[in-house]
């Protein structure tokens, strides 16, 4: 088995006061960014789950020693208002996407706890827990300190939600673009 990747090349540093910074494999992407403005207190999900702070020891927890026993069938983007600001709605047969080998990563710390294999366009109603048409991903975890910590999670209900990044031109409406496992424009 080839290496399993512990980061993704897309990181988000969420560090600065201003918007978020986003490299794509160390190359910064500039660009407007579209992100949802924290309201009210933010829950404290690594205490929660036990995990560190520190980005040396949660880089050492997600280091997979191969595949576990643990799948999930996830909604990637439904029709469902957004949180971001005019509450627009993502269109998800106006996004593009390739089979297999996307990867499924904690929050946006960046640290690899699987890959989604298979993606697939629902039509409404196909989804009962989604809003119109959606995209749902089959999704299998890594065998790692941080990828057991995150299904604990998602059994606690302290995960309930993806966050998919979706790259699109400036001059196409939001609520298309594409998901690309290999780069992000």
């Amino acid at each position: 088995m080839s290496e399993l990747p512990i980061r993704s090349p897309l990181q988000i540093d969420l560090q600065t006061e201003s918007e978020p910074q986003l490299s794509f494999a160390g190359v910064p992407i500039s660009g407007p960014v579209d992100t949802v403005p924290q309201e009210g207190l933010v829950r404290d999900w690594l205490q929660e789950l036990g995990l560190p702070k520190d980005w040396e020891q949660l880089e050492h927890l997600a280091k997979p020693r191969g595949f576990a026993n643990r799948f999930a069938r996830i909604i990637v983007v439904d029709e469902s208002p957004t949180r971001f600001p005019g509450s627009w709605r993502f269109r998800p047969a106006e996004i593009a996407f390739r089979q297999g080998g996307y990867q499924l990563t904690l929050a946006h710390l960046g640290f690899v706890i699987g890959q989604c294999d298979l993606l697939f366009l629902k039509p409404a109603g196909a989804v009962p827990e989604a809003e119109g048409m959606c995209l749902v991903a089959s999704a299998s975890f890594y065998d790692s300190d941080l990828a057991t910590a995150a299904w604990r999670g998602v059994k606690a209900n302290i995960f309930t939600h993806v966050s998919a990044i979706v790259v699109r031109p400036l001059e196409m409406p939001r609520g298309g673009g594409g998901i690309d496992r290999d780069r992000p424009g």
